[in-house]
């Protein structure tokens, strides 16, 4: 039978559960440095905007297909105006 990771870490030595517990917390930490910030986010919404509406005008994107437009244009008739973005980064869950 396969043992699980935990019993395979449990038969390792104090030593070794530590220095494995001590990276264990260590790529978390880092991991929690590299979350995306609320204002991250709302510029992420803000910069996708612009990028649609590029893709709807053919003077600033020229080569693109009737269909890329057109579903460009559906996607922008309910996208989050900024007064939307400002309302959702007062928001609880976009500030967490």
């Amino acid at each position: 039978m396969t043992k699980t990771l935990e019993e395979k870490i449990s038969g390792l030595s104090p030593e070794r559960q530590q220095k494995i517990q001590d990276m264990t917390s260590q790529l978390i930490a880092e991991e929690q440095t590299k979350m995306t910030t609320p204002s991250e986010r709302i510029n992420s919404i803000a910069y996708t905007e612009q990028f649609l509406l590029d893709l709807i005008d053919p003077k600033k994107t020229p080569r693109v297909p009737k269909e890329i437009r057109e579903r460009a244009m559906r996607l922008l008739r309910h996208y989050p105006s900024k007064f939307d973005l400002e309302m959702m980064s007062d928001h609880d869950e976009w500030t967490s």
